[in-house]
């Protein structure tokens, strides 16, 4: 490649990208319902939508989530309603967190793929960031219905019960995702946190699950905060400071 073209390409590249930033997918046209029954599959594609889904789905893989959203804007301009660039369209717009964007995706999504629903666990989350706490748990409950083993669903599920107040269902929640897969740092951090504000667990306890917690995530700041938080109630000021 010439250094002429790379100079070019380097002077156009912002431009793609604060376009793709300004651009919704709302903006984009919609396709009815079983318009793409028949073209589920890539296998039904033709070359030209084949190349365009593959060439964002290669930009998503390298972590270039916003040309991977100017190109699958330009995919679904060309071809409304394309189930598979929907879903990678609301997987990338939730990493820029671009809530609305990914809820909105993953809705129109569900529309040409309501059997995939257990696949659409970032529609909860979106929501969930939104703070839309009670129409995320109804999705969470969706997901799990079908796919009982998706531990991100479940653990989603947990924050939204407590967010809602269902103080039990949420540190129940938290223990299954945990006896699931012992190293999810998050939900050890979450465990530990909703025992002290639970303010039921002991002493001993709260310091047991805040260790479990920062074993699994030394450098995370909330970790060691509610250490020193915990420390602070039993009394031991030094240690907390």
């Amino acid at each position: 490649m010439s250094w002429l073209l790379l100079l070019v390409l380097a002077v156009q590249e912002p431009d793609v990208r604060a376009e793709a930033l300004a651009r919704s997918v709302a903006e984009l046209p919609r396709a009815e319902a079983g318009a793409w029954d028949e073209r589920w599959a890539p296998d039904a594609w033709g070359a030209e939508l084949r190349g365009a889904y593959g060439a964002a789905l290669t930009a998503y893989q390298a972590g270039d989530h916003v040309l991977a959203l100017h190109r699958l804007q330009g995919l679904l301009a060309g071809h409304p309603g394309c189930p598979a660039a929907l879903h990678l369209y609301g997987v990338t717009a939730f990493r820029l967190r671009r809530m609305d964007d990914a809820r909105v995706a993953m809705e129109r999504f569900l529309v040409h793929g309501p059997q995939h629903v257990g696949r659409t666990r970032v529609l909860g989350h979106a929501l969930y960031e939104l703070g839309e706490h009670a129409a995320a748990r109804r999705h969470y409950a969706r997901v799990l219905e079908v796919a009982p083993d998706d531990v991100e669903a479940r653990f989603g599920d947990a924050l939204s019960a407590w967010r809602l107040g269902a103080e039990d269902e949420a540190r129940a929640a938290v223990e299954l995702v945990l006896a699931a897969r012992p190293t999810h740092a998050d939900a050890a951090y979450w465990a530990a946190r909703m025992a002290w504000e639970a303010d039921d667990a002991g002493a001993g306890a709260w310091l047991e699950l805040v260790d479990r917690a920062q074993a699994l995530a030394p450098r995370d700041p909330r970790v060691v905060y509610l250490r020193s938080q915990v420390l602070l109630d039993l009394g031991r000021r030094e240690e907390a400071a």
